[in-house]
């Protein structure tokens, strides 16, 4: 049995228990869930099924597109030159007219 496997039997074990008249707490107690989390995949079982219950992949989700190089370099070049400046002033920065963005 494979852990990815193990770990979609333990959920659906304490789904199952807790469906069946055991108290929510002691449920939760006895897999070592906490009993937010229980509630987080006891709406995704609902919303799912056996789906609901599988791990979710860690890796970060990319929303955008990656930026020009240019604006990499203007963003680089900035923050070279002032060091203490954070992300937000950086952008407000780099928006400005004399630096031709948008």
């Amino acid at each position: 049995m494979t852990l990815e496997a193990k770990v979609v039997a333990l959920r659906r074990h304490v789904i199952q228990r807790v469906a069946a008249g055991v108290p929510v707490s002691q449920a939760c107690r006895e897999a070592g869930l906490s009993r937010a989390w229980f509630y987080v995949l006891k709406r995704r079982y609902l919303r799912y099924g056996d789906a609901g219950l599988h791990p979710r992949p860690r890796r970060p989700v990319r929303w955008g597109q990656q930026s020009s190089p240019a604006l990499e370099h203007a963003v680089l070049a900035y923050a070279l030159l002032w060091p203490t400046a954070g992300p937000q002033r950086i952008s407000d920065q780099l928006r400005r007219p004399e630096h031709g963005r948008r």
